[in-house]
């Protein structure tokens, strides 16, 4: 069953809305509407041409696949959400309700701007487990991960093929997680105790251990270690080419002259860089905006193409492409929104700029010429 995904926006919020909207036993949504856990988007049931849809109120947060879009996701990033997913199921389970129910897709997966919190949509007709629908996640996660920490892609890898495993319990994820957070503190050597807790945790009824001699830490040593980005180029289908190397012929070259060789040019006829820029018409501290290159982004943080220092302004607010001669531009679902020539943008809907109109992001005021 395909899900369908829209974006509606307000002056005051923000919304996912999914189709087809199903629902779940009424039992159930009285024990999540009473509880409310946090970290789980319950949704609104609205009617609209005679069709129900679900919305999810998303306000100030940014899914996890438009994350993975600005830049690769960091180590922090990737540990946060495998815990929520394992909290998360815990506290359902705690509800006796069903884990199944979090929708763990990339783009329905948010990450708070504020707080830096994880927050999952609850939606009673995904057809998939927990277990296969967290093996994809971790699928695409590995593809966007930033492989700058080398322990950090070791237990993002060791948990991927853990989760191939059929019917693989919660416990031996938190063993894998904890394992990774102990070696943040003590990256190059592992000592006995560690596997003398495991050993423990075994003989307590947890998953045998792993054969240290075959086993995933094994492969990571020596010059095995590439092996994780071997895995990354297979999950993003790069196919590294071999360089063939030319013969080398040198060719004595032709006389030419002088004047040959350093023709007259005029500057007239030298093809002009072009680019689009946003004009300041506020009354802040902000500058000019060129917009030299796509796509072009456009936040607070010092990391965004164009920076405009504004608290009202989100940290990546909204982003720039080009397609042909004509620009484009959408809302990165930040807090106070986007406005093109007095029209509020839904999130993820894309609109192009046309000559000497006025946009807004939240309360700063440039105009595109």
């Amino acid at each position: 069953m395909s899900i369908q995904i829209s974006y509606y926006r307000n002056i005051h919020s923000s919304h996912m809305v999914l189709m087809p909207a199903l629902e779940g036993e009424q039992w159930e949504k009285e024990m999540l509407w009473r509880n409310t856990p946090k970290g789980l988007i319950l949704p609104e049931c609205n009617s609209k041409n005679g069709q129900l849809q679900l919305w999810y109120d998303i306000t100030g947060k940014q899914a996890v696949d438009m994350l993975a879009e600005l830049s690769d996701i960091g180590h922090d990033i990737f540990m946060k959400i495998c815990e929520s997913v394992v909290t998360m199921s815990e506290i359902l389970d705690g509800l006796l309700i069903s884990p199944d129910i979090l929708l763990l897709r990339p783009e329905c997966i948010f990450f708070d701007n504020q707080t830096g919190n994880i927050s999952f949509c609850c939606y009673f007709g995904n057809e998939k487990d927990i277990g296969k629908s967290f093996h994809e996640l971790l699928e695409y996660l590995l593809a966007k991960l930033d492989h700058k920490s080398a322990d950090g892609v070791q237990m993002a890898y060791e948990l991927f093929e853990y989760t191939r495993m059929e019917g693989y319990c919660i416990a031996e994820i938190k063993r894998i997680l904890r394992k990774s957070e102990y070696l943040e503190d003590v990256p190059e050597k592992i000592p006995d105790t560690m596997w003398q807790e495991e050993e423990q945790e075994q003989e307590e009824g947890t998953l045998p251990l792993e054969n240290k001699k075959t086993g995933f830490r094994y492969l990571w040593s020596g010059k095995k270690r590439n092996m994780v980005e071997k895995m990354r180029d297979l999950l993003r289908g790069v196919k590294k080419q071999e360089k063939k190397l030319e013969p080398f012929v040198f060719e004595p070259e032709p006389e030419i002259a002088v004047h040959q060789q350093n023709p007259t040019v005029l500057l007239s006829n030298l093809p002009k860089k072009e680019y689009g820029i946003l004009k300041y018409e506020g009354n802040g501290a902000c500058s000019e905006l060129s917009i030299d290159h796509t796509p072009y982004i456009i936040g607070s943080e010092p990391d965004c193409d164009g920076v405009i220092p504004s608290g009202t302004v989100s940290r990546h607010h909204a982003r720039i492409t080009r397609k042909g001669e004509v620009y484009f531009i959408e809302d990165l679902n930040s807090s106070n929104g986007t406005m093109v020539g007095g029209e509020l943008l839904n999130c993820r809907v894309k609109m192009s700029l046309q000559t000497q109109e006025t946009v807004m992001f939240a309360d700063e005021k440039f105009r595109f010429i």
